[in-house]
């Protein structure tokens, strides 16, 4: 059974994802050892397979926002160029909420594995050190070229018809991915090899040091969210409260983490409350509607993928008269034990596609490509949504710091 395609995500992501509640998930902490078993407690963190878990510190990209009505003093006094890239939140603080402003994901991804690693090493277990590329597309773009940009929509549409087949079976004309066995580009985490090789007693004690005796992953409680609570943001900071992960998550919070400490659900809700704004919403219906009055009324913002499964279910229905699918004698089970570069290589390997087929494929990359085109052009793109969400998560951090000026006061630097 072909598992459905690996799609890149060329414009807005929750555009496109159907702007569920998303959003740019900040830094996060990538969790732990790959094959962890992490019990319904905590579900709001459930670990992927052969790989490390999902992140769960849900952050923001909340960049600096000019012109937010606010004076030097109103933000504490922290006028100048040395803060112009903190967020309006970061600015009254003092100091920025990693994930917001102007953070590098990827260092403040490898300060977190560094630190894991130094940490599991002090308690005599090897673990190495390891940030995956957070850019996992099936699809060979050029150097350089934008996923985000109008320029990948017009050559790639939302990448699924254009990478179904490898390009040395399409042929010219035609647009499939490279096919040489570099489709997906991911990376396998070394963690798990170490963690295999052990005894189920070595490897309690490899979790238990990772996790922390006190962890929900080992039966520790988990409080309950108060009225208002954003869901899972307080079980999602516990799970990574203690052991080599706490340690990596304090060392990632940084200055900010008793401000975090006391109002997690109200900072870290913030991304979530900006893509369920009125204003965030209507723009996704405008574009919606924009789209479907160019000629394409299949397209839809909810429910979420509906667009891409779309090009799916076409996909699936022209590939039933292809023969050569490596997946027809794979059942789900069978997948599940995949790594992922034999998955990939299972993706790679020669299909032979008729004239036909190609001509019916040509159609559906032509109109998977104009509607990929036509969103980017209706305001769907990463650009416009950004700006929107950038407004709307700046008025929120303004609300948060007039609503709780008296209590933030002595989190300032």
């Amino acid at each position: 059974m072909r598992p459905p395609t690996i799609l890149a995500l060329p414009l807005a992501g929750a555009l496109v994802l159907g702007a569920c509640t998303g959003g740019d998930d900040g830094h996060g902490v990538g969790l732990g050892p790959a094959d962890t078993v992490i019990p319904a407690a905590a579900d709001a963190t459930a670990a992927s397979d052969d790989a490390a878990p999902d992140d769960v510190s849900p952050g923001g990209d909340a960049e600096h926002n000019e012109g937010d009505g606010r004076t030097d003093a109103d933000d504490g006094g922290l006028g100048g160029d040395e803060h112009d890239d903190l967020s309006i939140l970061g600015r009254y603080l003092g100091y920025e909420i990693p994930g917001f402003g102007g953070d590098d994901d990827l260092a403040l991804r490898r300060l977190e594995q560094d630190t894991i690693a130094a940490c599991m090493r002090r308690e005599g277990f090897e673990y190495v050190a390891w940030v995956e590329d957070p850019a996992v597309v099936y699809v060979p773009v050029e150097e350089g070229l934008d996923p985000t940009s109008r320029e990948f929509a017009t050559r790639y549409g939302f990448g699924v018809s254009t990478q179904f087949y490898g390009q040395r079976d399409v042929g010219p004309g035609l647009v499939g991915h490279s096919g040489d066995g570099s489709g997906v580009n991911v990376t396998e985490n070394p963690n798990s090899a170490i963690r295999a090789d052990l005894t189920p007693r070595e490897l309690e004690a490899y979790d238990r040091a990772f996790w922390g005796d006190d962890s929900p992953v080992f039966g520790g409680e988990v409080d309950e969210p108060a009225d208002g609570d954003e869901a899972g943001v307080l079980a999602a900071r516990q799970m990574v409260a203690n052991g080599c992960i706490g340690e990596a998550q304090r060392a990632i919070d940084g200055e900010a983490g008793a401000v975090l400490d006391a109002f997690a659900p109200e900072i870290l809700g913030m991304p979530t409350r900006a893509y369920a704004d009125p204003r965030y919403r209507a723009h996704a219906d405008d574009v919606e509607r924009c789209v479907r009055a160019a000629g394409f009324d299949f397209y839809s913002v909810e429910p979420p993928w509906a667009t891409l499964a779309h090009f799916d279910d076409l996909l699936f229905q022209l590939d039933e008269s292809v023969g050569g699918d490596p997946f027809d004698e794979l059942d789900e089970a069978d997948l599940a034990e995949l790594t992922p570069r034999e998955l990939d290589a299972l993706h790679d390997v020669p299909r032979t596609l008729s004239n036909e087929v190609k001509t019916r494929l040509g159609e559906i990359q032509d109109l998977e490509i104009r509607t990929a085109t036509a969103v980017w052009d209706c305001g769907g793109n990463a650009e416009t949504e950004r700006a929107l969400i950038d407004e709307i998560l700046g008025e929120l951090q303004t609300e948060f710091i007039d609503a709780n000026r008296e209590e933030l006061a002595r989190f300032r630097r």
